[in-house]
């Protein structure tokens, strides 16, 4: 098992190496990735004295991330307020500097405390979200989005993942219709960038999105280039629309400015190069995305 990077996935019997270690080898973990778990598995006695003094990046990876149904246990509580709902006690014990959210619904965005722990996110720099490229010109018309606001946070990041298959789960108590949309389904992002205007919001790999009808002469940085063009555009009229609200953290042209100045779209050889994410992904999933963007830009459906 590698030591810098460990996954917690029970399987039949609930066990893990992770809960066996000793400190000695629990101080070397850098990375640690959580898959969707039993309630009890996380209640266990085994995690009550657990630290990972060292840790830097928590990756989650639920088929269940919505505001319908618990984040990260199987078996969801009976009733809305039970006390267990949504609350992992190994998150609890966590405080990496960033958080990784797999395979996104951009349209149902909701991780208000306590659905993720509180104490999680006191140290918590950078949130990254991965959403599937072939989700992101569907339109489902849902409108949920909470993402807390927490001081500490410097940069938000939302890739698009050409690799991703996910489908979206039917749990739903009415029929979601994936609808096909010409425009990138950024209502999320949108609402993200204005209620954390003390964030830098870098958006990787639009490129990936880019349908049978996008593919026409423009390059891939031409490209790039309208999507952002359209993004800022609507980030700037929803702040002139939104500025006599008293919720509004934006107000002014000048503020308005400030806030477009943090905005960057950049391309996924750009995050490769420039960013700092080793703590983060696998060398191979990286390789893997570039692959995956290899001759296939403009094959959307």
């Amino acid at each position: 098992m590698d030591i810098f990077h460990t996954y917690i996935q029970p399987r039949r019997t609930y066990e893990s190496e992770l809960y066996r270690m000793d400190e000695e080898l629990l101080i070397h973990i850098r990375k640690l990735t959580i898959n969707h778990h039993p309630s009890h598995y996380c209640r266990s006695t085994r995690f009550e004295n657990f630290v990972l003094p060292n840790l830097k990046t928590v990756d989650l990876r639920s088929p269940l991330f919505s505001s319908l149904s618990d984040r990260f246990h199987s078996d969801p509580p009976k009733w809305r307020g039970s006390e267990s709902r949504s609350r992992c006690k190994l998150l609890a014990k966590l405080r990496p500097k960033t958080v990784i959210i797999r395979d996104m619904n951009c349209d149902d965005l909701d991780f208000m405390p306590p659905d993720t722990c509180r104490t999680m996110w006191e140290n918590v720099e950078n949130v990254i979200f991965t959403l599937p490229s072939i989700y992101a010109r569907k339109n489902t018309d849902l409108r949920s989005c909470g993402l807390a606001v927490y001081p500490n946070f410097k940069k938000i990041y939302w890739m698009y993942d050409p690799t991703s298959t996910v489908e979206y789960p039917d749990r739903y108590p009415y029929d979601l219709e994936l609808e096909d949309d010409k425009d990138l389904n950024d209502w999320a992002i949108t609402e993200v960038t204005l209620s954390h205007p003390h964030c830098d919001i870098i958006i990787v790999n639009v490129e990936s999105t880019r349908t049978k009808e996008d593919s026409g002469p423009s390059s891939s940085e031409q490209f790039q280039k309208d999507e952002e063009e359209i993004f800022r555009a609507d980030i700037a009229y929803r702040c002139r629309a939104d500025a006599d609200l008293p919720e509004s953290d934006i107000k002014g042209e000048e503020a308005i400015k400030k806030r477009l100045d943090t905005i960057r779209f950049i391309t996924l050889d750009e995050f490769i190069e420039k960013e700092d994410w080793f703590d983060w992904f696998d060398p191979k999933e990286l390789e893997s995305w570039n692959k995956a963007m290899d001759g296939k830009v403009g094959t959307l459906q």
